[in-house]
């Protein structure tokens, strides 16, 4: 460990009646997280996924938590980042996230120094969160030139995804990199005019993700009762279960969606 804080010895951090490594570690780790607040829009998604798995790791330690199993693609990757960490020490995921944070910003400790950082941590709202993805795309990325089909089913263009089915019908039941299909992200957004065109097209209303979820799952663990309703009356299995067992009326989050699903 000597060798990593010897990397960061140039932040003096010394109390007057001086201090171990240890102390002197802790003390980097919160003001780099102190940092990384006003860091975080300008970091990619890569970044931001291996800023919070280090974070997590010196926290709390090795991954403690079920593998989230459905809608929330966010926590999932959150989830992925932090676990791959495996038994990785708290001391080690600090040095590793210090040193991420002065590879995004060589001059952070200067400027933590000129704001006159006092090393106290604003509790847990200083690790980043990768909800705040979407907000950090540049102009470019959100042209549509650089949309690929599932974007345009998660934005709910009727018009774009029709369009691109019909030049690449292998899509219709393709999963992306997250494991979900045309459907599913339909489902969990919401857009019954989506998940209408698509079964118009063929797609098979009972596709299920890499977890064993249908679009049905995905409707009614996000409350979506209208898309509910459509997905019955074309015919879907309500009894289908995903791979832990649980129905769509299990995942059901809202009273009127539960009815529909008895």
């Amino acid at each position: 460990m000597a060798e990593a804080l010897d990397t960061y010895s140039d932040l003096d951090l010394s109390d007057s009646d001086g201090e171990g490594d240890l102390c002197k570690l802790n003390k980097q780790f919160k003001i780099a997280a102190d940092h990384v607040v006003n860091l975080a829009s300008t970091l990619d998604s890569t970044r931001l996924l291996q800023i919070y798995s280090f974070y997590k790791q010196a926290n709390e330690g090795p991954c403690n938590t079920r593998r989230p199993k459905w809608f929330d693609m966010q926590a999932k990757q959150k989830w992925d980042a932090w676990n791959s960490l495996a038994d990785m020490s708290p001391d080690t995921a600090k040095e590793k996230y210090i040193a991420l944070v002065t590879e995004c910003d060589p001059d952070w400790k200067s400027k933590m120094q000129e704001k006159g950082s006092s090393g106290k941590n604003n509790s847990q709202n200083n690790w980043v969160t990768v909800s705040s993805l979407n907000s950090n795309q540049t102009e470019e990325e959100s042209n549509d030139a650089n949309k690929t089909i599932f974007d345009f089913c998660k934005d709910g263009d009727v018009w774009q995804v029709q369009t691109l089915l019909k030049s690449q019908p292998d899509l219709l039941n393709s999963l992306d990199s997250d494991g979900l299909g045309l459907i599913h992200w339909a489902a969990d957004r919401g857009n019954l005019d989506v998940i209408k065109v698509l079964i118009a097209l063929g797609c098979d209303i009972s596709l299920r993700d890499q977890c064993g979820q249908t679009a049905l799952h995905y409707s009614a663990s996000c409350g979506h009762c209208d898309c509910v309703e459509y997905m019955l009356s074309q015919g879907i299995d309500k009894a289908i279960t995903d791979d832990d067992g649980k129905t769509a009326a299990e995942l059901a989050c809202d009273e009127n969606v539960s009815k529909l699903l008895v």
